[in-house]
């Protein structure tokens, strides 16, 4: 009852928000449309008396001499989902035109039920906006901005920045087929467990699409990254220089990148590369299915200095763990859905090459009408050195039955959980399932 009651405190001012949006418009242009999009998602997992967890053990005696809980990382923690955590969000979009779109999204969580109602260390409403501007200048020149908070960022194709949220600009010029992009990205050491404060990005490319179908792209960018403690005083900016191609047709993209870091070190370990596939769904009616794979390799100085163990998501001045999960850092409940790789989690072998194989299989098989079976995996293969490391593999499992309203509801199986322990947004690979459940409507949050 207390859970329903605070669903109807939150949902009700974000819905009167929304109207009143709704009413200021009818007094604009009739050119100006609003867009309104809503999002939720309830879960409930249920604790096991077994909390080991997989960790490779040089990432688990890094992490404990960092600790400032005193952690071993051998067991997980406690987090929002054991406390049916609730999150919400409207989302609007403003249409100025056909080329201009200012986004404004309100998000509002409620962190677990156990703690009673509207208490402030587990209630959370936070906004997020940006806008855009796509314009055709003339018959050959377009230009293209997003500025504000750029959601899951991928920079290139993704050996470094890559299914991060951060928040800044991007500018490109299209010209006949070539292309030129600038960005600028706002101290991503902020929650992101990297040593790096602001990043320039200047890029150029060209795009060509054949008869049947087929697009190909290429391009380079030259990424200067402000260091936010840097080891000399004097050079406090890291540089990478990159090669990036892709090939789409149909629903299949095969892509790489090859990157070089400008530091002082022999050539080879100054390299990154990756090469990765993506196969997009497949519906034939019965079976849905995609396919994803990454493989890459970094040289053992092409990540040097860029971990940083600084950035915290529970409160410093309380080391109790349990309802403690809201500290100077925000891990929205949205970004647990989100994949496990991301560049902080190789930065964090530091002077070391390392090669890793990345692989997602999403399936959804019917069963009946709205009843479905689905199974989502992720696995990710590190060589520290040439040497096996680490293997991870994660599921989510059960059986997904779709509502009204494009609401889902879930009953899974799964080995996935947040992890608010470290200094970026990660998981926690458990060596036991643990059962809950799920109901969501996340618009591909």
């Amino acid at each position: 009852m207390r859970l329903i009651c605070f669903l109807i405190s939150i949902v009700s001012p974000l819905c009167l928000f929304s109207q009143t949006a709704i009413d200021s418009l009818q007094t604009i242009p009739s050119q100006k449309k609003l867009e309104i999009e809503y999002c939720f998602g309830a879960d409930r997992l249920f604790p096991v008396d077994e909390k080991k967890i997989y960790l490779p053990k040089t990432i688990r005696e890094s992490r404990t001499s960092n600790s400032v809980y005193n952690l071993d990382y051998t067991e997980f923690t406690d987090i929002p989902q054991f406390h049916a955590s609730v999150f919400t969000g409207v989302m609007t979009t403003m249409n100025f035109g056909e080329d201009y779109k200012l986004n404004f999204d309100l998000f509002a969580e409620d962190r677990g039920q156990s703690f009673g109602s509207l208490r402030l260390s587990k209630v959370i409403i936070y906004p997020r906006i940006y806008g855009s501007i796509s314009k055709k200048l003339n018959d050959k020149l377009s230009l293209h901005i997003n500025v504000g908070d750029l959601i899951k960022f991928k920079h290139n194709y993704g050996l470094t920045m890559n299914n991060i949220d951060v928040q800044g600009i991007t500018l490109k010029l299209d010209y006949k087929k070539f292309w030129f992009m600038y960005t600028l990205i706002g101290d991503i050491s902020q929650h992101i467990g990297l040593n790096i404060s602001d990043v320039y990005s200047y890029k150029v490319g060209y795009d060509s699409k054949s008869k049947n179908g087929a697009l190909l792209s290429f391009g380079s960018s030259l990424d200067v990254l402000l260091l936010l403690n840097p080891l000399d005083s004097l050079n406090p900016a890291s540089s990478i220089f990159s090669f990036f191609g892709k090939y789409d047709r149909d629903n299949i993209s095969i892509y790489s990148e090859i990157g070089y870091r400008f530091t002082g070190a022999n050539f080879d370990e100054k390299i990154g590369a990756l090469l990765g596939f993506n196969l997009d769904p497949i519906d034939n009616g019965k079976t849905k299915v995609s396919i994803g794979f990454n493989g890459r390799y970094y040289g053992n100085a092409f990540n040097t200095q860029f971990l940083n163990k600084s950035a915290r998501y529970r409160d410093l001045t309380n080391l109790n763990l349990h309802g403690n999960y809201i500290g100077e850092y925000l891990y929205p409940l949205v970004n647990s859905y989100r994949r496990f790789d991301q560049w902080s989690v190789y930065t964090e072998y530091q002077n070391q090459s390392l090669v890793s194989i990345s692989t997602t299989i999403d399936l959804e098989r019917k069963l009946f009408k709205d009843l479905f079976y689905f199974i989502d995996l992720e696995s990710n293969l590190i060589n520290e050195s040439f040497r096996v490391n680490g293997f991870y593999l994660f599921y989510r499992t059960g059986i997904k039955l779709k509502l009204p309203g494009e609401l889902n509801f879930q009953l899974y199986g799964t080995n996935k959980l947040m992890n608010l322990d470290v200094h970026y947004q990660t998981f926690y690979q458990t060596n036991v399932p643990l059962f809950g459940f799920t109901i969501s409507r996340l618009n591909n949050l």
